[in-house]
């Protein structure tokens, strides 16, 4: 506690010069001429004043001080007020009053009207008293008695002196002190709580120690007792002190809970001979300029930064926030101290100036304990949400400046978040320039000077270093972390009104954008977790979109980049972004699955025309078959690309791309089976082109060569030349090579497929190239029906024979061992004269050993398909029977089980006549014939009408 001036003569002045507080007589009256004032009783609630002059009590009108009745009470020695009456009493139409007199207690009722008598109690030479309902402690000078005024009950309780056995009457102990020179004891009661009484007993003769006692309304001794090293003057009480005031003008403040002396209080040289104390049940607001002192928010600036001009603004800003901090920073104050001259209050420091002292004197566990529990167990009537909420937020401000100064950065981020620090005052230790904008961050006062008196997080480190064992390099670690962490957690706060709005807001979370990027930028981009916490910070969009790009640019995290384009929907600078990264002119190792990226990103995300096409034309030209996607028709029932038309895409890419030409009609034709003859051809003359182009490198030219040489060089059983180029393909390691060999597939498939396309305008280019595209002229050959053409150039050319027997098993449409056969006697008989045309060819093959072989190869394997006499007369006579067995016996038996199935159908044939006839033969016996006559009327109706009735 401390006391506070309040009102002094007009113009007097503190120590600082400052006028204080004064007042000006507004109404004086005299109540008794000559003597002073003893006492006065305030009633506001029914405008009332009752004052105690000379013995004598008068009531008199608030606020003028008038006379309000000429009732008067002679003979009174003081008057008391029910302590209970401002929360029982409902009726507020009068207050009830206990008058002391030197004979009776009087019970008076005052009203605005008059004032009337109860009851009277005997009871005299009362001198003070406390009273709570009916009960009332009273004291005379010489004990103290609890009396029960409705019921005229006593209950005797202490001696004011103590070792007072006097049997005499109460005005004995005064008449025995003025006698024997001692001092008179005055007694002393004050009301505690909602129902006790405490009172003082002095020691001996008023000399020495004294002690106060309390008693609830029952008359027992309820706590310990009170010891004083004298008597005092006066006492008073606020929960949950006792305040005594003595002589030499010192205040004595114990505790009711603990009975012990918490502070001691010396009156200052304004307050000259204080003659009393008292305690007012409303209180006083006073302005707690400590406490102003440290809540009040003050602009931040950096060590090195000039102070700026006060503009207008700013100082409307100042004022306003001084006008803040005056209207929390007032406190009540129930204890007055009078003296001759002037009024003074003992004013309860706020808790929250002990928690701070606790703060300074690094003491921060106890102080957050401190005030956690304050905030817990204060009661509601002291309760002021705006102050509480400031109060807390200086005091977890504060401990996490202090933690971070004493390097304890983990613990210093909890209080970071707790109390809501502006982040641009936490990423100033880190000496960033661009951190704290000149005037743009306000902070506590008391908060300020910590943070100045720290400096910069190097200082902070070197600090440590001098007074502790820490590694300065886990130091720095823990420092950025926290810093990471705390700026993380407040980002999360965007939106929310607990951290402001508007341009002050935009600035603060521009900054803590930039910081943020700068510390995830200096992480070890090894760890999984540091580039996912990139990637998640920039997902998430930042404020200041050209310090993050100059940044990322700068680290080089240009994958990083454009997903910070994608999170602002920059599509152009995505995509931008992507080919640059694609080409090679930005390098990023995290950038993977580029090109699929692009094409996924340009069928979900880019509903600019003239960008999409741009960009899917120029991933066609890098990536056909990625690029060509882009393009394609989309599911009906998903959600995908935009629909173009086939016309529109396959003319752009016949001008930009004849690859992704070729896949485009690829898709078309084989994948989305569109049958446009068109497109169809126009794929055969890409695939014709594409492989005569590939063929004018000499080394794909030698290599074809190798292969055709390597396939007539393979041994039985030998493969079809596709067959053989199929199984081949992928252990080529040739990477030209082996896209030549696929493209030659696509062709040689799609030559013998079900499609319209014009042979003639690549058949002489192909007949051309025969020793190195004879597969291809075989089949063109079958398309134009020069089948002797294609198995004189299967068998003595390419020595193709399994391509030859598949050429004739599929009607000269195919020499693809995938493709089935067709079926029907048309294809069966075209297959004969096929075979037949292949057997002349192999009779005619120069190697006698591969003639016979393949001979008698085919003619036991197709057999159904030669006639017997044909091929004895075409087969040399030089050969000898058991060549011929195997197929000699497949006919024969092939012969007689055709005859037998003959023989078994004819007989079957007459089995079903016999069966027919004899039905027909039992038909005419059991039935007679009739014989049906039409007449006129029946002609006209079409019946018979007798023969129908006989029937």
């Amino acid at each position: 506690m401390q006391l506070t001036p309040l009102c002094q003569p007009i113009g007097s002045t503190d120590q600082t010069g400052q006028v204080m507080p004064s007042y000006l007589v507004a109404s004086q009256q005299t109540v008794v001429s000559g003597k002073p004032i003893t006492s006065m009783l305030l009633l506001p609630q029914i405008s009332r004043a009752v004052i105690l002059c000379h013995s004598t009590l008068s009531f008199h009108v608030l606020p003028e001080l008038t006379p309000a009745t000429e009732t008067r009470i002679k003979g009174a020695n003081g008057v008391c007020l029910d302590l209970n009456a401002n929360t029982n009493d409902v009726d507020t139409s009068s207050v009830t009053l206990t008058v002391l007199t030197r004979k009776l207690l009087r019970v008076i009722r005052l009203s605005q009207e008059d004032v009337q008598l109860v009851h009277d109690v005997d009871y005299p030479n009362a001198l003070v008293a406390a009273q709570r309902g009916s009960i009332a402690c009273v004291a005379n000078a010489r004990s103290y008695d609890l009396i029960d005024l409705d019921n005229l009950g006593k209950i005797p309780l202490f001696p004011v002196v103590q070792g007072d056995d006097l049997a005499a009457s109460p005005g004995a102990a005064t008449l025995l002190a003025q006698m024997t020179g001692t001092t008179v004891v005055k007694p002393m009661v004050v009301g505690i709580g909602a129902d006790e009484f405490l009172v003082t007993s002095a020691s001996p003769e008023g000399m020495g120690p004294a002690i106060g006692l309390f008693v609830n309304l029952d008359g027992e001794v309820t706590r310990g007792t009170l010891m004083w090293d004298e008597y005092p003057a006066e006492i008073t009480f606020e929960d949950p002190h006792v305040v005594a005031l003595f002589k030499n003008g010192t205040l004595q403040v114990h505790s009711i809970n603990t009975q012990e002396l918490v502070q001691t209080v010396r009156a200052s040289s304004r307050l000259n001979n204080p003659t009393s104390i008292r305690h007012i049940a409303s209180g006083y607001k006073i302005l707690s300029q400590a406490l102003a002192d440290k809540l009040v928010q003050v602009r931040y600036t950096l060590p090195n930064e000039t102070e700026l001009e006060l503009d207008e603004k700013l100082r409307t800003r100042i004022w306003e926030e001084i006008e803040a901090v005056r209207r929390i920073s007032s406190t009540t104050t129930s204890l007055f101290i009078t003296s001759q001259t002037s009024i003074a209050t003992l004013l309860t420091s706020p808790l929250f100036l002990h928690v701070n002292a606790l703060l300074d004197q690094k003491r921060i566990e106890e102080a957050l304990i401190l005030a956690e529990d304050a905030m817990s167990n204060m009661r509601p009537e002291d309760m002021n949400p705006e102050r509480m909420y400031h109060e807390m937020t200086f005091v977890h401000q504060k401990a996490a400046f202090l933690y971070i100064g004493d390097g304890l950065f983990e613990d210093a981020l909890a209080l970071l978040e707790k109390g809501s620090v502006d982040p641009r005052l936490v990423g100033g230790l880190w000496g960033l320039e661009f951190v704290v904008e000149k005037g743009s961050v306000w902070v506590y006062q008391g908060v300020r000077s910590v943070v100045e008196d720290l400096g910069t997080i190097d200082d902070i480190i070197k600090t440590r270093l001098v007074v502790g064992k820490e590694d300065e390099r886990t130091l720095r670690l823990n420092a950025r972390e926290m810093l990471r962490k705390y700026l993380q957690k407040f980002r999360e706060k965007k939106g929310f009104g607990s951290v402001g709005s508007g341009d002050e807001a935009r600035k603060a979370f521009a900054m803590v954008d930039r910081v943020l990027l700068h510390l995830l930028l200096e992480l070890d981009p090894g760890l999984q977790q540091h580039r996912v916490a990139l990637y998640d910070f920039v997902d998430s969009g930042v404020d200041d979109l050209d310090e993050a790009v100059s940044l990322l640019q700068k680290g080089k995290k240009y994958y990083a980049l454009s997903r910070l384009y994608q999170s602002r929907k920059m599509v152009a600078q995505v995509l931008q972004t992507w080919r640059k990264m694609l080409e090679g002119e930005w390098m990023d190792d995290e950038f993977k699955d580029g090109e699929r990226r692009m094409k996924e990103y340009l069928i979900n995300k880019v509903w600019n025309d003239e960008l999409w096409w741009e960009y899917a034309m120029w991933l066609v030209k890098r990536n056909p078959v990625l690029g060509v996607q882009v393009f394609l028709t989309p599911d009906p029932k998903k959600k995908g690309p935009r629909v173009v038309e086939a016309d529109v895409v396959i003319e752009k890419l016949r001008r930009e791309s004849r690859a992704g030409l070729k896949v485009y009609l690829e898709d078309l034709v084989f994948e989305q089976g569109v049958k446009n003859p068109v497109y169809q051809n126009d794929l055969v003359a890409l695939y014709a082109e594409d492989i005569l182009t590939r063929l004018e490198n000499e080394n794909i030219r030698r290599q074809v060569e190798e292969s055709v040489s390597q396939f007539r060089a393979v041994s039985r059983p030998k493969p079809s030349f596709i067959g053989f180029l199929q199984e081949t393909v992928s252990s080529i390691e040739d990477e030209a090579y082996r896209k030549f060999v696929q493209t030659r597939l696509k062709l040689l498939d799609f030559l013998q497929a079900d499609v319209h396309y014009e042979a003639q305008d690549f058949f002489e280019s192909v007949q051309q190239r025969e020793s190195l595209l004879p597969a291809e002229l075989v089949i063109l050959y079958g398309k134009f029906g020069r089948h002797m053409d294609a198995l004189r150039l299967l068998c003595h050319d390419l020595k193709d024979f399994q391509g030859a027997e598949i050429y004739c098993l599929h009607g000269g449409l195919s020499m693809s061992e995938l493709k089935r056969p067709v079926r029907g006697a048309v294809a069966a008989k075209v297959r004969r004269e096929l075979f037949t045309m292949l057997l002349s060819e192999l009779l005619a093959l120069e190697n006698r050993e591969e003639q016979m072989t393949q001979t008698c190869d085919l003619l036991e394997k197709y057999c159904a398909y030669f006639d017997v006499a044909e091929v004895l007369r075409k087969v040399p006579d030089s050969w000898a029977i058991d060549m011929l067995a195997g197929f000699l016996t497949k006919s024969l038996r092939r012969l007689v089980q055709e005859k037998r199935e003959v023989q078994m159908m004819k007989s079957l044939s007459r089995g079903e006549n016999h069966k027919i006839n004899a039905l027909l033969m039992r038909v005419q016996t059991d039935e007679k014939p009739v014989i049906e006559k039409l007449s006129d009327e029946g002609e006209e109706n079409g019946v018979d009408e007798e023969n129908d009735e006989r029937r």
